[in-house]
């Protein structure tokens, strides 16, 4: 979360500094779509080369709910996921950068994603009580197809489309308590690899600078 207050200062910063005769280098963005799903990211977009950039992309993920319910056999149920991603990237694009147009039009790239992801579930009632937790570490290759488009005064957007070839490290830990007497707690713990190619899309509102 500070770096996306500290993105969005240096993005007012720009907007009130005079118009740059030179080429616009540097793409700041916040995700649109992740915040409907408890997904909070900032980009950072550096041009290199005519047709070339590089891009940094930092987020958080937080999704937390909780209920009490005294009149039912459930009474307490909570679900929280915590984590962060990073992710650097490379693209081409298919046109060369003009001082009216930059960096944006289609292209192509690669990232690397790094994902670590926490996971807890509880539930309670009155004959026993349960808690799940899940620590998730997964890392991959992700090849990316998309369209950035920047108008004159530097505002614009990122949607892009791609496939994620990832490894996904899994720990897991399930334990119950009977309330009942004379039944034992039930604990049980895995661990797994998994090999997975996963679809991603998304859309950024970006400001070029």
């Amino acid at each position: 979360m500070r770096i996306i207050l500290t993105l969005l200062f240096l993005t007012l910063l720009t907007l009130t500094s005079p118009a740059q005769s030179t080429l616009p280098k540097n793409v700041v963005k916040l995700s649109f779509d992740g915040f409907f799903f408890g997904r909070y990211q900032a980009s950072y977009e550096r041009v290199i080369g005519k047709y070339t950039s590089v891009q940094l992309t930092l987020g958080g993920i937080v999704d937390l709910s909780k209920s009490e319910n005294t009149t039912g056999s459930v009474f307490n149920n909570e679900n929280r996921t915590t984590g962060f991603v990073a992710s650097p990237e490379f693209r081409v694009y298919l046109s060369e950068f003009t001082n009216t147009d930059v960096p944006s039009g289609f292209y192509f790239g690669t990232s690397v994603r790094y994902r670590n992801v926490n996971t807890f579930e509880a539930r309670e009632d009155e004959f026993s009580a349960y808690e799940f937790n899940e620590h998730e570490r997964n890392i991959g290759l992700g090849l990316v197809a998309g369209v950035q488009y920047v108008t004159s005064f530097g505002l614009g957007f990122d949607a892009y489309i791609g496939p994620d070839f990832r490894y996904s490290f899994m720990d897991s830990e399930t334990s119950e308590i009977s309330k009942i007497e004379n039944i034992p707690a039930f604990l049980q713990s895995s661990s797994s690899i998994l090999q997975e190619t996963l679809p991603f899309a998304g859309i950024n509102i970006s400001y070029a600078f």
